[in-house]
């Protein structure tokens, strides 16, 4: 007889599904559970955005895009396209797996830039 071995399951194969993840994201834009790298600030300076219109995509914005589990950082990676002002605005983001995504979910902004293309929401 065969041997069953229990295995953990990795982060890779516990990525929320699309609509728990815009639940997450705005979750945690409203509770100021939200961190940035250099490069987002950067990108916000180099093409003047704001982060009150980033805060409004993270929770009305659209999910673009596949999610992809960033090993490096220990997350799942996120676009978001939304509109401010007349205009389109995209926001790559990362959803730290080191956090509990119910209780303190921990978004982590990597970077935005105006978009001209037409968001295309994923389905599940």
């Amino acid at each position: 007889s065969e041997e069953h071995q229990t295995t953990k399951r990795s982060p890779q194969t516990l990525a929320p599904s699309l609509a728990n993840a815009r639940n997450i994201l705005s979750k945690a834009a409203r509770c100021g559970n939200v961190t940035w790298t250099n490069r987002f600030l950067h990108r916000c300076r180099l093409h003047a955005i704001n982060t009150v219109d980033v805060v409004r995509v993270l929770c009305c914005g659209t999910l673009v895009g596949a999610n992809r589990f960033d090993a490096a950082n220990n997350g799942w990676r996120y676009e978001l396209v939304g509109s401010t002002e007349g205009r389109k605005l995209k926001v790559e983001v990362l959803l730290d797996c080191q956090h509990d995504f119910d209780k303190s979910p921990l978004v982590v902004l990597i970077t935005a830039c105006w978009w001209r293309g037409r968001p295309r929401a994923l389905k599940e």
